[in-house]
């Protein structure tokens, strides 16, 4: 601003010399006259080249503004731009960090699940070894079973009653020749 009032208040003694110059002029007569007239015309022209330094200066410093004012917005648009990087990577850590803590939470929670899958795993391959113990041994029943029906032509019936005493229905016109026990135990009818 110093630097604008002082280019008006040049530009304003100019303008009072000139006018004083041309009123000073007006009064001379002939070549003299014509001659000072020049120079006046002279100063106007420097008037003239001062104040278009003045709007050269002005528009420079406008331009120097504009430069100043455009970096300022390259600065700030980079400014944001690392700082939506910088959120982008704040957002993928913190997903990651979830993620990680969802999963060992869940490993934690299920690790007594699955050492309960495992006892259950061991449990059923026990019950599966025991069904096919008793397939095996209903197998050999059920051999047993045809050789007998085979034998006795209508078949041998075990029957429980309300006591709780249990007897083996032989077929009709069976004889029953000697009855006793066997080397384990079991008692054995022979017909």
């Amino acid at each position: 601003m110093q630097d604008e009032d002082r280019a008006f208040d040049f530009i304003t003694a100019m303008e009072n010399s000139t006018n004083q110059l041309n009123e000073f002029v007006a009064t001379l007569p002939g070549v003299v006259g014509s001659e000072l007239r020049r120079s006046a015309d002279f100063v106007g022209l420097a008037r003239v080249v001062a104040e278009a330094n003045t709007t050269v200066a002005a528009t420079n410093a406008a331009v120097a503004n504009v430069n100043t004012a455009a970096d300022d917005a390259n600065n700030a648009a980079a400014t944001l731009r690392r700082a939506s990087y910088y959120a982008l990577i704040a957002v993928v850590v913190a997903c990651l960090v979830f993620m990680g803590a969802t999963w060992a939470v869940t490993w934690w929670q299920t690790e007594k699940r699955r050492a309960e899958a495992a006892e259950w795993k061991a449990e059923a391959e026990e019950w599966r070894a025991e069904a096919e113990e008793q397939q095996e041994r209903f197998a050999a029943l059920s051999a047993t079973v045809e050789v007998l029906k085979d034998k006795t032509g209508g078949g041998v019936e075990l029957v429980t009653y309300k006591d709780g005493t249990r007897a083996v229905i032989l077929p009709a016109g069976s004889k029953i020749t000697r009855s006793g026990k066997m080397p384990d135990g079991r008692a054995a009818v022979m017909y």
